[in-house]
């Protein structure tokens, strides 16, 4: 195996434990947040209360307690867990142990992509702000995803090559 293909491995582990080490982290912080609370046990229809602000109310989420999307929301440790897969299965195909199309595994890393940037939109207001963990999260895929496509070019660039032709025989 060659050096390039050893440190894409080392880079594709370095993605993915990125990712699994981001779940710990705080990924967003709210402050002066406002709970309420809607409906009841038996449906929407129940009473609806609002609290007041307790001064400096802070919320936190972090990998395992928060979640992400729009109109789907999804648990943010299966957003990583799943491009920390992909990412595994990316060195695994560099160890040529699997086979799965690097197309599959960047079309992973666009669906998690698209979710982080849905949480890095609804962050941008003046009472929340992303964390340590969301800043690993995004490395870790940047990472993966690079060194995917990376893997789809050099597949391309090596189907392109002619395939070696035995030399004519000799009588």
């Amino acid at each position: 195996m060659s050096t390039t293909a050893n440190n894409r491995v080392v880079f594709f582990a370095i993605a993915a434990g990125l990712l699994a080490f981001s779940l710990p982290l705080t990924w967003v912080t709210i402050r002066d947040a406002q709970i309420t609370f809607n409906g009841s046990p038996f449906g929407e229809s129940g009473p609806q209360l609002s609290l007041p602000s307790i001064g400096g109310m802070t919320f936190s989420a972090n990998g395992f307690n928060g979640s992400m999307g729009l109109g789907v929301q999804l648990p943010i440790w299966l957003l990583a867990a799943t491009a920390a897969t992909a990412a595994a299965i990316g060195a695994l195909n560099e160890l040529r142990i699997t086979s799965i199309p690097a197309a599959v595994l960047l079309a992973a890393h666009v669906v998690v992509g698209v979710f982080f940037a849905i949480g890095l939109v609804t962050t941008l207001g003046d009472k929340a702000s992303l964390g340590g963990g969301f800043v690993m999260g995004v490395a870790g895929l940047a990472l993966a995803a690079g060194l995917t496509v990376a893997q789809i070019s050099q597949h391309g660039a090596a189907a392109s090559q002619p395939e070696p032709t035995d030399p004519p025989a000799h009588s």
